[in-house]
């Protein structure tokens, strides 16, 4: 699905949509009363993932202009320490509220979708995401 999408719509279109996507996953969390409800709002907080880290990958491998192991590598090492520091913070944000973890979420979400939406211009991003002449 993701090569799909990537083609029809680039890759800077499947990163803000991941993000909106899964920000807005959180938020329907913190809503969600009935078994079905979270479980829908579960499946659209991870289709917002799932579409987000490829799209991701893709896009600093194709605007990285030189050391794109390193920058490959950087991103590793921030999925890892995400993978870290984002459960010890919900645990310890359940102790003040168990909606906090899911606003906090959706706050980063945010800043994520902002910061693309500053710094990322889609026909940049179509020039640069084309394959480089041979």
């Amino acid at each position: 699905m993701t090569g799909i999408l990537s083609r029809s719509v680039g890759e800077v279109w499947i990163l803000r949509g991941s993000l909106l996507t899964s920000g807005s996953g959180f938020l329907a969390m913190t809503r969600a009363q009935r078994y079905t409800e979270v479980i829908l709002a579960t499946l659209f907080f991870v289709l917002g993932n799932a579409l987000l880290r490829p799209a991701l990958a893709s896009l600093i491998s194709k605007r990285t202009t030189s050391g794109q192991g390193m920058a490959m590598g950087l991103n590793n090492a921030f999925m890892s320490l995400g993978r870290i520091l984002g459960p010890a913070w919900a645990g310890a944000a359940f102790d003040w509220g168990i909606q906090i973890p899911y606003y906090s979420g959706a706050i980063i979400m945010a800043f994520g979708l902002l910061i693309s939406l500053r710094w990322m211009e889609p026909r940049q991003a179509a020039a640069a995401e084309r394959p480089p002449a041979a």
